[in-house]
């Protein structure tokens, strides 16, 4: 059972710490009493980005390592394209260079060209925003596109989670996963936007979504950056990444980085 860290209160009304979500309190009065206890125990874990003792492969097949190289090299540049917004969508029969993405409709099919691959269209379904009337003041929401596009598409693949933004951009399953993410981030600063004044009446952003776009905003924060800030789509597979540590040319650009948990001090 839960109780007060601080008078044993066992209400059903206890309210969780949101440092390390462990210990709990009746109200703020009862956390601010236990704060000077428990502060050395409390705080989120933190993780480190460091490089996977995984590399250099102990053996690189040379045929695989030019295909992965070319693979991630078209990914990166409709990447960068997609970020400085070197892209156009035809809308109404017209081709608009670089346009909001209020300027599009919820469920509609588009096309869209970016300049570094003029002779390729790409085919998508506008999902990243709502329509205008799904939030009192008519804001630009994207409550479904979290809950659905982002929760349970991208986040329940393995496969994004092992390419990370590359695999995104690389998905021709769906390619409105990436470019309605990279279209919000670009005109919003964010892959997804939310408000409380939306039909969903959600009192403030599920803290599952508000992690999930955290996430996604500061990877796509790093590429903006730098182009090469982005880990390798083939890192963290199976087959792994064997054009990492190749000389010259053949080497791959990208990181090759893990995530360890960083010990308490």
């Amino acid at each position: 059972d839960y109780f007060c860290q601080t008078c044993m209160s066992n209400s059903t009304k206890l309210l969780k710490c949101v440092g390390c979500k462990k210990v709990h309190y009746c109200n703020p009065v009862c956390q601010r009493k236990d704060w000077p206890t428990h502060q050395a125990a409390c705080g989120r874990d933190k993780f480190l980005l460091q490089p996977n003792p995984r590399y250099p492969l102990a053996e690189v097949q040379q045929e695989l390592a030019i295909s992965q190289k070319k693979k991630q090299e078209e990914c990166n540049t409709a990447l960068v394209d997609a970020l400085n917004g070197n892209f156009k969508i035809k809308i109404k029969g017209q081709w608009v260079r670089n346009p909001k993405p209020t300027d599009l409709l919820k469920m509609c099919r588009y096309e869209l060209i970016h300049d570094s691959a003029k002779d390729k269209i790409v085919q998508f379904e506008h999902l990243a925003l709502e329509q205008f009337d799904h939030s009192d003041n008519r804001e630009p929401s994207s409550c479904s596109f979290l809950g659905v596009t982002m929760e349970f598409v991208i986040e329940g693949d393995k496969n994004f989670q092992e390419g990370g933004l590359h695999y995104l951009v690389v998905n021709d399953y769906d390619p409105g996963c990436f470019w309605g993410m990279v279209h919000n981030f670009i005109t919003f600063g964010t892959v997804a936007l939310f408000h409380t004044n939306c039909r969903c009446k959600f009192p403030k952003m599920p803290p599952k979504h508000k992690e999930m776009r955290k996430k996604w905003d500061k990877i796509f924060s790093r590429a903006k950056a730098c182009h090469t800030d982005v880990q390798c789509m083939f890192a963290d597979t199976d087959i792994g990444c064997h054009s990492f540590g190749l000389e010259g040319e053949a080497g791959c650009r990208f990181k090759h980085d893990i995530a360890v948990k960083k010990a308490k001090t």
